[in-house]
């Protein structure tokens, strides 16, 4: 029986595991699609929020380790990107198993976060609102409703704050598996230059992938997200095989 690759999930900035339903509905995807919980959201809504991206990752780390058994991909979305970065250094420094594939969506490389913009993390409550429209992805219910932009509104900024504060490390060891970059062409964010600088900071060489879309994909164009990373899989492992057995 084949064991079908687990695909961790990072979240952007103030989502949590639903953003990633219609993947794990999806019966035809190559992987299993494991969203990771993070505190001040969703069911985690009552915990205390992450003080920074190292401190997170170490909670992530802790969280997943029981999950590293089989073959497995991390996927980083925006913050989530970042978080994955960090978590590598978490696994590698523990002799823990690192992924097979890493996969980044909307984030420039870890050492130029706010390359071209201000931070959102400190505008006022009329600007931060303007951003989130601008950015996308929150529902308008939420936007428009005063009560729950209260509660949801610190979550927002500590996720922004702790990935707009967020003091780069060079890498604890080089990694020696496929890194694909994908940064949406209308995404006010995220340049195309600011996220090729991930080789740099990963080590090796990076795959970048251009796509049609805004900093946070339409619902249905992120639901078919999971079949582009299936063929990046499939085609990454055909290629690794064929390399270790000398027909490449």
């Amino acid at each position: 029986m084949t064991v079908r690759p687990r695909l961790i999930c990072l979240p952007p900035a103030g989502a949590g595991p639903s953003l990633f339903r219609s993947w794990v509905q999806n019966s035809q995807a190559v992987f299993d699609v494991v969203p990771v919980a993070l505190p001040g959201r969703e069911a985690h809504f009552t915990k205390p929020l992450p003080r920074d991206i190292q401190s997170l990752a170490d909670h992530v780390g802790n969280e997943i380790a029981g999950l590293l058994q089989a073959p497995y991909a991390l996927f980083g979305y925006s913050m989530g990107a970042v978080l994955a970065y960090e978590l590598l250094r978490h696994l590698s420094v523990r002799r823990l198993p690192l992924p097979d594939a890493f996969y980044i969506l909307g984030s420039n490389a870890p050492d130029r976060v706010l390359e071209g913009r201000e931070p959102i993390h400190s505008m006022t409550s009329e600007d931060f609102h303007q951003s989130l429209v601008a950015i996308g992805g929150t529902p308008d219910e939420i936007l428009r409703d005063r009560e729950a932009m209260a509660l949801f509104e610190p979550v927002l900024r500590n996720d922004f704050r702790i990935c707009e504060t967020y003091q780069f490390t060079p890498p604890h060891l080089p990694v020696t598996f496929p890194v694909h970059v994908f940064v949406a062409d209308a995404d006010h964010l995220v340049s195309w230059h600011a996220a090729g600088a991930w080789e740099n900071c990963i080590g090796q060489d990076i795959t970048m992938h251009q796509i049609e879309g805004a900093h946070m994909l339409a619902p249905q164009a992120f639901a078919h997200f999971i079949g582009k990373l299936g063929q990046l899989w499939q085609t990454d492992q055909v290629q690794a095989c064929a390399v270790s057995t000398g027909t490449a």
